[in-house]
Parts: structure tokens; C-alpha cells; sequence
């Protein structure tokens, strides 16, 4: 499982919503799933903070590239390395 965090922001104000499935038209029809809005200013920055942490990771990470396949993300020996998972565990 993973986490299912999805954030807009218009004019500075951020709209946080957790979910049980990806947005995905197998995931969505015939299927009973939920979308609920995080409103409690706290948890919407801690999610915030999280999903930070896993965009700005490059360790153990792969991004999707223009053919739809997934490339692994070779760190900048000049960048910090940044492991999301052992970030959000400890």
C-alpha cells in the first residue's frame, strides 16, 4: 500500500484529500471508494511536509519518464542524498 495524498492550492490556499484509491478509471468504476477532505491546519501541513520529502527524494526513487517507463533517479554526487522512506520513519 501507499499513500493516496492529493493537494491543490489556489491563491495560497492549500486543499488537502486523502484517498483509498488512485484516480484511475479501474480504481473508480464498479468500485466503492472515497475522497475526504483534510481540513485540520496541522495534518494538511504535516501531508504537505510529506509529500515534500517524497518529491524532493533521490535515493531508492524512480520517476516516470515521457514513454511511460520508469527510470531510476541517480543522485548529484554534489546533492544531499534523501531516502523518503527512512525520512518519514524516523
Amino acid at each position: 500500500e501507499h499513500d493516496r495524498v492529493y493537494y491543490f492550492r489556489n491563491k495560497d490556499k492549500p486543499k488537502v484529500y486523502i484517498s483509498s484509491a488512485d484516480w484511475m478509471p479501474r480504481n473508480l468504476n464498479k468500485r466503492v471508494e472515497t475522497c475526504i477532505p483534510i481540513r485540520n491546519k496541522m495534518f494538511q501541513k504535516r501531508l504537505i511536509e510529506n509529500l515534500k520529502t517524497y518529491l524532493s527524494a533521490n535515493q531508492y526513487t524512480w520517476t516516470l519518464n515521457s514513454k511511460g517507463e520508469y527510470d531510476l533517479v541517480i543522485p548529484d554526487s554534489k546533492m544531499p542524498k534523501i531516502d523518503a522512506q527512512r525520512v518519514l520513519t524516523f
